[in-house]
């Protein structure tokens, strides 16, 4: 993390181009606002009694891996629909919660493939 010299907030730097700037790809900066919507419901789920402990997470990158699993060893249920090549990362996390995005989009209700 270090500080953007344009906004003054926290940003990734990218591991792909680390001379970017994610103001300009926007990227780097919508994973994070994922990831602080993730944590920011897990920090009212825990304190709240009918808040649902539960993430579905649409994605077709691995970025958020680590921020599930996290969430998973404190006792959430997490969910993600991925593309196939994410497939088995997040079914090790999500296990039967682990949907292929495409075969949602063609209406299939559930599909295990653990």
């Amino acid at each position: 993390m270090v500080i953007c010299l344009g906004c003054g907030k926290y940003i990734r730097k990218s591991f792909y181009f680390p001379n970017d700037d994610p103001h300009d790809h926007k990227t780097d900066v919508a994973d994070i606002e994922i990831v602080k919507d993730m944590v920011f419901h897990a920090i009212v789920a825990t304190t709240e009694q009918n808040m649902p402990r539960k993430i579905l997470l649409v994605t077709n990158d691995n970025d958020f891996t680590c921020t599930l699993e996290d969430l998973s060893d404190r006792g959430f249920t997490v969910m993600a629909a991925v593309n196939q090549s994410t497939y088995n990362t997040y079914s090790s996390i999500c296990g039967n919660g682990t949907w292929i995005w495409k075969d949602m989009q063609k209406g299939a209700r559930y599909i295990s493939r653990v």
